[in-house]
Protein backbone atom coordinates (compact mmCIF):
# COMPACT_ATOMS: atom_id res chain seq x y z
CA UNK A 1 0.00 0.00 0.00
CA UNK A 2 1.52 3.46 -0.91
CA UNK A 3 0.82 5.44 1.90
CA UNK A 4 2.34 8.91 -0.02
CA UNK A 5 -0.69 8.50 -2.45
CA UNK A 6 -3.73 6.54 -0.33
CA UNK A 7 -5.32 8.58 1.98
CA UNK A 8 -7.10 5.72 3.99
CA UNK A 9 -4.93 3.21 5.87
CA UNK A 10 -7.58 1.17 8.65
CA UNK A 11 -5.90 -0.72 11.28
CA UNK A 12 -7.60 -3.83 13.06
CA UNK A 13 -9.47 -5.38 10.23
CA UNK A 14 -12.20 -2.35 10.41
CA UNK A 15 -14.62 -2.08 7.45
CA UNK A 16 -16.79 0.57 7.73
CA UNK A 17 -17.04 4.55 7.08
CA UNK A 18 -13.83 4.55 4.82
CA UNK A 19 -13.58 7.47 1.95
CA UNK A 20 -11.92 4.93 -0.33
CA UNK A 21 -12.91 1.31 -1.03
CA UNK A 22 -10.36 -1.40 -2.06
CA UNK A 23 -9.83 -4.37 -4.27
CA UNK A 24 -6.77 -6.41 -4.84
CA UNK A 25 -3.24 -6.63 -3.37
CA UNK A 26 -2.15 -5.03 -0.77
CA UNK A 27 0.96 -4.82 0.47
CA UNK A 28 2.56 -3.44 4.05
CA UNK A 29 6.27 -4.64 4.20
CA UNK A 30 6.70 -8.25 3.78
CA UNK A 31 2.63 -8.84 4.20
CA UNK A 32 0.48 -9.11 1.44
CA UNK A 33 -3.21 -9.43 2.13
CA UNK A 34 -6.12 -9.91 -0.77
CA UNK A 35 -9.00 -7.46 -0.07
CA UNK A 36 -12.24 -7.33 -1.83
CA UNK A 37 -15.15 -4.78 -1.76
CA UNK A 38 -18.53 -5.55 -0.44
CA UNK A 39 -21.18 -3.14 -1.14
CA UNK A 40 -24.91 -3.32 0.51
CA UNK A 41 -27.82 -2.96 -2.07
CA UNK A 42 -31.00 -2.54 0.62
CA UNK A 43 -34.59 -2.53 -1.06
CA UNK A 44 -35.04 0.70 0.74
CA UNK A 45 -32.89 2.65 -1.77
CA UNK A 46 -35.31 2.39 -4.20
CA UNK A 47 -38.28 4.03 -1.82
CA UNK A 48 -37.79 7.29 -3.23
CA UNK A 49 -38.47 6.12 -6.78
CA UNK A 50 -41.17 4.29 -8.47
CA UNK A 51 -39.27 1.10 -9.53
CA UNK A 52 -41.05 -1.08 -7.72
CA UNK A 53 -44.25 0.01 -9.22
CA UNK A 54 -42.46 0.28 -12.78
CA UNK A 55 -44.26 -1.19 -15.59
CA UNK A 56 -41.02 -2.89 -17.43
CA UNK A 57 -36.92 -3.03 -16.31
CA UNK A 58 -34.72 -2.54 -19.13
CA UNK A 59 -31.30 -2.52 -17.42
CA UNK A 60 -29.65 -2.31 -13.75
CA UNK A 61 -26.17 -1.30 -13.32
CA UNK A 62 -23.60 -0.17 -10.77
CA UNK A 63 -20.66 2.35 -11.58
CA UNK A 64 -17.49 2.11 -9.20
CA UNK A 65 -15.25 5.56 -9.94
CA UNK A 66 -11.71 4.89 -9.84
CA UNK A 67 -9.10 7.46 -7.53
CA UNK A 68 -6.77 6.98 -10.48
CA UNK A 69 -7.10 6.51 -14.21
CA UNK A 70 -7.60 1.97 -14.90
CA UNK A 71 -7.97 2.36 -18.81
CA UNK A 72 -7.19 5.15 -21.36
CA UNK A 73 -9.25 6.01 -24.99
CA UNK A 74 -8.04 4.75 -28.28
CA UNK A 75 -10.02 6.46 -31.38
CA UNK A 76 -9.84 4.27 -34.22
CA UNK A 77 -12.40 4.51 -37.81
CA UNK A 78 -14.26 7.53 -35.59
CA UNK A 79 -14.99 4.87 -32.31
CA UNK A 80 -13.43 5.54 -28.97
CA UNK A 81 -12.71 2.14 -27.33
CA UNK A 82 -11.17 2.27 -23.57
CA UNK A 83 -8.22 0.14 -23.55
CA UNK A 84 -7.40 -1.52 -19.47
CA UNK A 85 -4.82 -0.58 -17.07
CA UNK A 86 -5.48 -2.60 -15.19
CA UNK A 87 -6.00 -7.13 -16.12
CA UNK A 88 -9.72 -6.67 -16.37
CA UNK A 89 -10.51 -10.23 -16.66
CA UNK A 90 -9.12 -10.54 -13.29
CA UNK A 91 -11.91 -8.01 -11.46
CA UNK A 92 -14.43 -10.21 -10.60
CA UNK A 93 -18.05 -9.22 -9.03
CA UNK A 94 -20.37 -11.16 -7.60
CA UNK A 95 -24.45 -10.64 -7.06
CA UNK A 96 -25.01 -11.81 -3.26
CA UNK A 97 -26.89 -12.43 -0.64
CA UNK A 98 -26.50 -9.85 2.20
CA UNK A 99 -24.07 -10.73 4.68
CA UNK A 100 -25.53 -8.47 7.21
CA UNK A 101 -21.78 -7.25 8.10
CA UNK A 102 -22.04 -3.99 10.51
CA UNK A 103 -19.89 -1.16 9.04
CA UNK A 104 -17.82 -1.07 12.45
CA UNK A 105 -17.47 -4.77 12.26
CA UNK A 106 -13.90 -6.58 12.65
CA UNK A 107 -13.69 -8.80 10.15
CA UNK A 108 -12.88 -12.39 11.50
CA UNK A 109 -12.30 -15.59 9.99
CA UNK A 110 -16.07 -16.58 10.41
CA UNK A 111 -16.85 -13.43 7.97
CA UNK A 112 -14.46 -14.46 5.80
CA UNK A 113 -16.27 -18.04 5.84
CA UNK A 114 -19.54 -16.57 5.48
CA UNK A 115 -19.09 -14.58 2.72
CA UNK A 116 -17.36 -16.90 0.69
CA UNK A 117 -20.11 -19.23 0.88
CA UNK A 118 -22.34 -16.90 -0.51
CA UNK A 119 -20.13 -16.13 -3.29
CA UNK A 120 -20.78 -19.98 -4.25
CA UNK A 121 -24.35 -19.40 -3.86
CA UNK A 122 -24.43 -16.26 -5.86
CA UNK A 123 -24.39 -14.92 -9.35
CA UNK A 124 -21.11 -13.74 -11.74
CA UNK A 125 -21.97 -10.15 -12.93
CA UNK A 126 -20.17 -9.24 -16.41
CA UNK A 127 -17.76 -6.01 -15.63
CA UNK A 128 -16.57 -3.49 -18.00
CA UNK A 129 -14.57 -0.26 -18.09
CA UNK A 130 -17.12 2.71 -18.27
CA UNK A 131 -14.41 5.11 -18.77
CA UNK A 132 -11.00 5.97 -18.40
CA UNK A 133 -11.63 6.04 -14.58
CA UNK A 134 -14.83 3.97 -13.93
CA UNK A 135 -15.99 0.34 -14.09
CA UNK A 136 -19.71 -1.01 -14.95
CA UNK A 137 -21.15 -3.66 -13.48
CA UNK A 138 -24.55 -4.68 -14.70
CA UNK A 139 -26.62 -7.02 -12.93
CA UNK A 140 -29.23 -6.95 -14.67
CA UNK A 141 -28.41 -9.37 -17.37
CA UNK A 142 -26.98 -12.34 -15.17
CA UNK A 143 -30.01 -11.97 -12.61
CA UNK A 144 -33.20 -10.49 -14.60
CA UNK A 145 -35.27 -10.73 -11.24
CA UNK A 146 -32.93 -8.23 -9.14
CA UNK A 147 -35.83 -6.13 -9.05
CA UNK A 148 -38.06 -8.40 -8.21
CA UNK A 149 -35.93 -9.83 -4.84
CA UNK A 150 -35.52 -5.87 -4.35
CA UNK A 151 -39.29 -4.93 -4.49
CA UNK A 152 -41.67 -8.06 -3.57
CA UNK A 153 -39.30 -9.76 -0.97
CA UNK A 154 -37.54 -6.55 0.63
CA UNK A 155 -34.17 -9.21 0.12
CA UNK A 156 -31.06 -7.50 1.14
CA UNK A 157 -28.57 -8.04 -1.52
CA UNK A 158 -24.95 -7.14 -1.61
CA UNK A 159 -21.88 -7.07 -4.75
CA UNK A 160 -18.67 -8.26 -3.83
CA UNK A 161 -15.89 -7.14 -6.28
CA UNK A 162 -12.72 -9.17 -5.58
CA UNK A 163 -10.00 -8.43 -8.03
CA UNK A 164 -6.82 -10.68 -8.27
CA UNK A 165 -3.73 -9.32 -10.07
CA UNK A 166 -1.20 -11.26 -11.29
CA UNK A 167 0.93 -8.69 -9.57
CA UNK A 168 0.82 -7.11 -6.36
CA UNK A 169 -1.23 -4.44 -7.50
CA UNK A 170 -4.96 -3.02 -5.93
CA UNK A 171 -8.18 -0.60 -7.30
CA UNK A 172 -8.86 2.06 -5.48
CA UNK A 173 -12.35 3.42 -5.85
CA UNK A 174 -14.54 6.08 -4.02
CA UNK A 175 -17.03 5.02 -1.41
CA UNK A 176 -20.09 6.61 -0.39
CA UNK A 177 -18.37 7.65 2.72
CA UNK A 178 -16.22 10.19 1.16
CA UNK A 179 -16.56 14.10 0.99
CA UNK A 180 -16.63 14.04 -2.61
CA UNK A 181 -20.23 13.98 -3.86
CA UNK A 182 -21.34 12.03 -6.62
CA UNK A 183 -17.96 9.67 -7.12
CA UNK A 184 -19.35 7.23 -4.34
CA UNK A 185 -20.90 4.06 -6.35
CA UNK A 186 -23.77 4.74 -8.43
CA UNK A 187 -26.95 2.73 -9.12
CA UNK A 188 -28.63 2.97 -12.31
CA UNK A 189 -31.88 1.73 -13.53
CA UNK A 190 -33.58 2.09 -16.29
CA UNK A 191 -37.42 1.50 -16.76
CA UNK A 192 -41.02 2.51 -17.32
CA UNK A 193 -43.97 3.27 -15.51
CA UNK A 194 -47.46 3.33 -17.29
CA UNK A 195 -48.95 6.86 -15.93
CA UNK A 196 -52.73 7.90 -16.54
CA UNK A 197 -53.68 10.61 -18.43
CA UNK A 198 -56.71 12.78 -17.94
Amino acid sequence: LNTESSETIQGGLHTGMSPRLYSGILSNGDSKTTVSTLISLLPQVLDSHQICSANSISDVRMVLTSTIDIGFSVVEDDTTFIEPFIELDSVKAYLISSPHIDEDAVITSDYITLVSELISEGTSMLVELKTNNSLEINLFDQNNNIIDRWCKNQEELGILIAYTPIDSSYMEFYSSDGSELNIGPRLSVEYAVKEDIS
